[in-house]
């Protein structure tokens, strides 16, 4: 996966309101969270599936398998190449690499979401996710609760895709960060204590507080 890391998506995940997007055909599934389309005006776009995060296939020459290409292969099956997909994309449609971001719907099932819900990716809720932030986050409780995916007794992934990265990376975190449970919103370094599915990101600690978060004690 070519990863969403904390300084590539600070100045452009602004998930507003989602358009009502394009339609387009699969040509190819790069990893877990991303694919190539071919949309009907013979464009091509790679499109990074919005609201999720992916174990890393390759990032700094290290990756997070088997649960990379477990990822990929599912998404795969939900997205073969050549189905038709529907595209909808946030108000502020291209992350920094050019790459459009979107949530994915083959029918009537919105692939991202289905990714969370099989446990084979987690939320990355950066305000105001496209309004879907509680169905994410249950979405991945649910996956806990039943050990679906990353979340197997017997094999659960270790390390969550957005700190795997800011490891590697040397990085510490810089999103305000809200908890969608109690409301309240803390400093960047406030990251790590936070369950994915209970994590919303913020560019700023006046969109936490006007997105009606309290500061936390």
């Amino acid at each position: 996966m070519h990863a969403i890391t904390a300084c590539v998506v600070a100045a452009t995940l602004l998930l507003g309101a989602p358009s009502d997007g394009f339609e387009a055909v699969v040509s190819r599934v790069v990893d877990g969270d991303t694919i190539i389309v071919l949309r009907e005006d013979g464009r091509r776009l790679r499109v990074r599936l919005v609201n999720i995060d992916a174990p890393e296939s390759r990032y700094m020459g290290s990756s997070q398998e088997p649960w990379a290409s477990m990822a990929a292969r599912r998404l795969a099956r939900l997205a073969p190449k050549g189905s038709r997909v529907r595209v909808r994309v946030p108000a502020e449609a291209l992350d920094r690499h050019g790459r459009t971001l979107g949530l994915v719907f083959r029918g009537d099932t919105n692939i991202n979401l289905e990714l969370v819900r099989e446990g084979l990716a987690l939320p990355y809720l950066v305000h105001p996710a496209m309004g879907m932030a509680a169905e994410f986050a249950d979405a991945c409780a649910g996956a806990r609760r039943e050990g679906r995916g990353v979340f197997a007794p017997e094999r659960a992934l270790p390390e969550e895709p957005a700190r795997f990265r800011l490891r590697l990376g040397g990085r510490a975190p810089y999103w305000w960060v809200g908890n969608l449970r109690t409301k309240r919103y803390g400093p960047p370094e406030s990251f790590g204590r936070h369950l994915p599915e209970e994590r919303i990101l913020f560019e700023s600690e006046e969109q936490a507080r006007a997105a009606g978060y309290a500061r936390e004690e």
